[in-house]
């Protein structure tokens, strides 16, 4: 997802954001999924939208969305193009999947919680002396 169809979308949904609010949600994209080691069987099903790396013997490296095993070749569109391409296995190094990372999620959430937390406590606390005191061993004043 590109900067701009992010910027796009949040104006469909109506909402009027920052570029601070928009810089944050396209870095909690990637957060939400990894790269896990996958195993090029040929009956091997990837699911519908799937997306593999593979790394070939030369160490070259190429994305393919919507990837097959057929026969003893990988085939798929590159990256998010429509240029079919064909591997052999025999010239794949190793081979990787993007899938959701719960995981990671899971941290990346919590700390954005915990950010908006003491900024909304920093705030108060600017406000309100008398609270300042009060959370003082959390937040210098």
């Amino acid at each position: 997802m590109d900067v701009r169809f992010a910027i796009r979308l949040s104006r469909r949904a109506g909402l009027r954001s920052s570029r601070l609010q928009q810089l944050v949600f396209l870095l909690c994209l990637p957060a939400c999924h990894s790269w896990q080691p996958v195993e090029l069987a040929p009956a091997r099903d990837f699911g519908s939208g799937a997306s593999v790396r593979v790394e070939r013997l030369d160490f070259s490296r190429v994305a393919f969305s919507g990837p097959r095993v057929v026969g003893d070749s990988l085939l798929g569109l590159r990256g998010s193009s429509s240029t079919h391409v064909a591997i052999a296995l025999t010239d794949v190094l190793r081979a990787h999947q993007r899938q959701f990372s719960g995981t990671r999620t899971t941290l990346l959430v919590g700390a954005v919680a915990l950010g908006a937390a003491l900024v909304v406590v920093g705030s108060y606390m600017n406000r309100d002396k008398a609270a300042c005191v009060a959370f003082s061993t959390l937040i210098p004043c």
